[in-house]
């Protein structure tokens, strides 16, 4: 192996790990491998690299070969980093510490004092290698003993990054960043910690307050300010607090210090561009998916652009850009640009599967099921993430074209077998299409609008156009009609007020449902909801005051000017959802429509100003369904599909809830 314990080395073979890193940014993965293989083994950063692409690879498959090497290619390049680490002298005083320090899962920060610049990075690396490994292997081999073990693992390798921040923070504090040279601290190790600990935060700021609370009293933050401040330093972005830091004198935010200002590299810090990565997919595909109340689109957006505008064939970034199309409700011009994105990129086949999948939600919010179907296909014939999903997905297109088409009854029958477990638990989503699949069989090969059900788990039904959820109310309301119909007919018929079949009313209620959702957007759209929190403030004010009848406060701009249209869709949508809910105690088997419609009606309450009957509403969702004083007359559910989805869903829209009233109290 070659020497690499000097600051040259390490710092040369950084420059030259850089190359990679843009050459990966740039979508060129197979050349960025390469230039990194000749000196996998030899280097610690080297070897790391060739270990994350491996993983990428691995999570991208979920095939065991490709999960076994990244395994071995990370617990090799932790192997490395080991030689480099300053090795502790043994003494009864550092075995006792050790020991201490493995019960409480914490480490002195004094311990860095003294270390090479090159051992401090041995720290890091380490860390993170080791961290992906443990992930990696729970996920492919779960057992009792891989639990305990990895997780141990995990605990000593965060406790790592806690003290080298801790480290860091202290130097700063003390001797402010002219004390970075003199401890030999660079960007690429300031940008890695810095990461790292926002990144731990961030995820654990996703997770309920209670459990946050658990994590919290053994030494963790979940603190989703703390986290953005960490990554935005990282990523060289701006930072503005939320409203919980600047109206709460006793939060215990505090600003992460900063990075180098002297670079050694050309990156300005290696992992800098991760971070933005990071921010970019928070901003954009997260607030997609969860409410969250500090999503600033507008600054992603700005850059998103820059980065586009160095790297103007990368694969990544591009994707991205489709995916804000999407949550801008463009599903046209995102179909365009995923369909540029998979012309630049096959080196990595499951990359183009992924743009493939997002591009198939595209065309099904604008109900263009053949070609959809075609995406699905392919899909099912060579990706091997989700069978069972892709399986569904196509055969709902398919039906949605025609029918009485027989094959979709074959597909059907073949998704219970497809479904499979991951770390020894089924996969959410593909339970909930066996159980669909199932329910298709055994009402007849029949279901009522199964391809706009998988939209709205995707988000596909909030980013249609205005024309498309015109034609979804108008489908919606004439499925109503001919279910009353159908009723009227069986009573008279049998003289007797009995259903005609046994999950009449889970047709009646998906169908309120999904009505509800498309007026919701025709009166106040999903993209519209992503400006900052005073406008939505302000817009929210606006909607209220025309519900109510009353003078219009000053609007923020055209668009929070609601038109009579408008108003009248979210009353329409308010009346089904409530609809919805008197119907639930007699949904047979599809329990998921109370619990998510109530989540719904929450949202579409949020956005108007009613923040008093948002709150019910997620407190009913979180509630299998029901709030005080109406247990009686609705028992709820005991259990519903995709029920953890809607958990996580419901704590960031009271964080957001939250959020709105106290920016509302200031303005």
């Amino acid at each position: 192996m070659r020497n690499e314990a000097t600051d040259e080395a390490l710092l040369d073979d950084i420059v030259k790990v850089e190359k990679a890193l843009e050459l990966f940014l740039n979508s060129k993965f197979k050349d960025a491998e390469e230039l990194l293989l000749p000196k996998y083994g030899q280097s610690m950063y080297f070897t790391e690299g060739v270990a994350l692409l491996r993983t990428l690879r691995a999570v991208m498959t979920f095939d065991p070969d490709d999960m076994t090497t990244a395994i071995e290619s990370l617990a090799y390049a932790a192997e490395i980093a080991s030689i480099f680490r300053k090795q502790e002298k043994t003494s009864v005083m550092s075995m006792l510490s050790g020991a201490a320090n493995l019960v409480t899962g914490t480490k002195d920060p004094n311990y860095l004092n003294g270390m090479t610049r090159v051992q401090k990075h041995a720290e890091l690396v380490h860390s993170e290698c080791s961290v992906m490994q443990s992930c990696l292997t729970l996920i492919a081999h779960t057992n009792i003993v891989n639990f305990v073990k990895e997780g141990m693992q995990m605990r000593s390798c965060f406790a790592t990054i806690k003290a080298c921040f801790r480290f860091l923070e202290k130097i700063y504090e003390e001797e402010g960043v002219e004390g970075y040279n003199a401890h030999y601290i660079d960007e690429h190790f300031t940008s890695g910690i810095v990461m790292n600990a926002g990144l731990l935060a961030l995820i654990l700021s996703f997770l309920p307050p209670k459990v946050i609370k658990v994590f919290e009293m053994i030494g963790f933050i979940g603190d989703r300010d703390i986290a953005l401040d960490r990554l935005s330093t990282a990523a060289d972005w701006p930072f503005t607090p939320s409203i919980f830091v600047s109206s709460n004198t006793k939060h215990k935010f505090k600003r992460c210090f900063p990075t180098p200002h002297n670079h050694t590299g050309v990156s300005g810090g290696l992992r800098k561009s991760f971070s933005e990565l990071i921010l970019l997919a928070y901003h954009i595909v997260l607030a997609s998916l969860n409410p969250l109340p500090d999503c600033n689109l507008p600054l992603a957006s700005a850059k998103l652009d820059a980065c586009l505008a160095q790297r103007q064939e990368s694969f990544i970034y591009r994707a991205l850009r489709a995916r804000m199309l999407e949550t801008q409700a463009h599903p046209e011009e995102a179909e365009a640009e995923y369909s540029a994105v998979i012309a630049l990129q096959r080196d990595y086949q499951q990359l183009y599967h992924a743009c493939l999948w997002d591009m198939g939600l595209c065309r099904m919010a604008q109900l263009k099921w053949e070609a959809a179907s075609k995406g699905y296909l392919t899909l099912y014939e060579e990706s091997k993430w989700s069978r069972a999903v892709y399986r569904y997905t196509q055969a709902t297109t398919m039906y949605s074209i025609k029918p009485g088409d027989t094959k979709v009854a074959e597909m059907m029958a073949e998704i219970p077998g497809l479904v499979r477990k991951i770390a020894g638990i089924t996969v959410p989503l593909e339970k909930f299409v066996s159980r669909k699949s199932r329910k298709f069989l055994k009402q007849g090969n029949r279901l009522l609008f199964p391809a706009y059900e998988m939209l709205y788990f995707f988000h596909g039904l909030v980013m249609m156009s205005r024309d498309t959820l015109k034609v979804v109310v108008e489908q919606a309301t004439a499925a109503l009609k001919e279910l009353d119909d159908k009723k009227a007919k069986h009573v008279a018929e049998i003289e007797t007020n009995v259903v005609p079949y046994e999950t009449f009313y889970d047709d009646v209620c998906l169908t309120l449902f999904i009505r509800a959702i498309a007026l919701r957007e025709l009166g106040y759209p999903t993209s519209l909801s992503y400006v900052e929190i005073k406008n939505q403030v302000l817009v929210g004010r606006s909607y209220k005051a025309k519900i109510a009848g009353e003078s219009l406060p000053n609007p923020v701009d055209s668009l929070s000017v609601a038109s009579d249209d408008d108003i009248r869709s979210l009353m329409r949508s308010i009346a089904d959802f409530k609809s919805l809910v008197s119907h639930s105690r007699k949904i047979v088997l599809d329990h998921w429509m109370l619990i998510f419609g109530r989540y719904e009606l929450g949202s579409l309450y949020l956005r108007i100003g009613e923040f008093d009957l948002a709150r019910r509403e997620f407190d009913a969702a979180q509630n299998k369904g029901i709030t005080d004083g109406e247990s009686s007359e609705n028992p709820g559910v005991k259990k519903a599909s995709l029920e953890n989805m809607l958990q996580v869903r419901c704590h960031n829209a009271l964080l957001k809830l939250r959020a709105l009233e106290e920016t509302s109290k200031i303005m």
